[in-house]
């Protein structure tokens, strides 16, 4: 837990014990506490990849006419998501 953390877990531990206020803070577990032995941490694929090969497919919603498949490289998802936006 980080400093952040302490402090929120101090407040919601403070508003549960005031008898002046009237609302219920419920304990919320942690991700790892919930699915601990149900999930792993997948670590990055090691190997190189093709940026040119098919990533995702992704398809339109057909509003003016039937849906149509967008087909994304890797090269396309890592330029939408990593290059900035210019206005």
């Amino acid at each position: 837990m980080n400093e952040d953390d302490e402090k929120l877990k101090a407040t919601l531990q403070s508003v549960r014990e005031s008898p002046e206020i009237n609302i219920t803070v419920p304990y919320i577990p942690s991700w790892e506490k919930l699915f601990a032995d149900e999930y792993t941490v997948a670590k990055p694929p090691t190997e190189k990849y093709d940026l040119d090969s098919l990533c995702i497919v992704l398809h339109s919603s057909g509003s003016t006419a039937l849906p149509e498949l967008n087909m994304w490289t890797h090269k396309m998802v890592h330029t939408a998501l990593w290059q900035p936006y210019a206005y």
